[in-house]
């Protein structure tokens, strides 16, 4: 699954990411989309990232596509996960749904990827995508990924303790 990702670790970074070969810099830093984030204890989060002409100020996001929908929890504009710049005559705006503030958008994205998914950027002005299909795997693999960490931890924590009671047996 990690052959899907790129490992990084930057200089402020607690942990190491994994950045979905599809969702690089390179192939973002100029279009409205989603992000998915990852780090090495399978810890992961959603960010919504705007780039216009116009602020739109969004603190939420809704994905959806005919009748069924997911929206996230609202970051507040001036919340520390939710951050504004401007560089030349283009707006920035990335917000960060952590510690559960997805609502499910995750999950909803990872299957419901088979679907032409939208999302609407919710905001004093809003914006619309068509969710890439890059996109759509990225969060999808994320999440496999995510759990297969989570589960390989257990595992070698289950271990230790196995090991530890044949040691004092």
């Amino acid at each position: 699954m990690e052959n899907s990702f790129v490992k990084e670790k930057a200089e402020f970074d607690r942990y190491t990411q994994y950045i979905h070969k599809r969702q690089t810099f390179e192939r973002a830093w100029n279009r409205s989309y989603i992000r998915i984030h990852l780090d090495e204890h399978g810890d992961l989060y959603l960010s919504s990232n705007y780039h216009g002409k116009n602020s739109i100020n969004h603190y939420g996001l809704r994905v959806y596509d005919a009748e069924i929908s997911a929206k996230t929890d609202s970051v507040p504009v001036g919340d520390a996960n939710n951050h504004q710049s401007d560089f030349m005559e283009f707006k920035w705006e990335k917000v960060s749904y952590r510690n559960g503030k997805d609502n499910g958008v995750i999950d909803f994205i990872a299957n419901n990827t088979d679907r032409k998914l939208k999302a609407v950027f919710l905001g004093k002005g809003q914006s619309y995508i068509i969710l890439e299909e890059f996109d759509k795997t990225a969060v999808k693999d994320a999440l496999a990924l995510s759990q297969a960490i989570k589960s390989k931890s257990e595992l070698e924590k289950e271990i230790k303790v196995l090991q530890k009671k044949l040691l004092i047996n």
